[in-house]
């Protein structure tokens, strides 16, 4: 809830790296528990990103990673056949 200026003074960026470890983190959690919700919310913002831009990386972030967990769970047998087709005909 601090203004702008303030937290500009007081955060320096992170290095590019801490994107990779931040991000591969929020995935494996994400694999876990279904969702991430905001940790990355930080980090976009002291890259410099809009909103506009937080709610894009977000959603092609969430994109990326929904598919890579649904291939993960068809290729342990975790999804049966009727669930994919129940999933299918819900997301339609």
């Amino acid at each position: 809830f601090r203004k702008k200026e303030e937290l500009d003074k007081e955060q320096k960026p992170s290095p590019k790296f801490m994107l990779a470890v931040v991000g591969f983190f929020a995935g494996f959690i994400s694999g876990i528990t279904g969702a991430i919700g905001l940790l990355f919310n930080r980090f976009y913002l002291r890259y410099g990103l809009t909103k506009e831009e937080i709610v894009a990386t977000r959603a092609a972030n969430e994109i990326f990673l929904h598919t890579i967990k649904l291939i993960i769970y068809i290729i342990l047998g975790l999804y049966s056949g009727n669930a994919i087709w129940l999933g299918v005909a819900i997301a339609v």
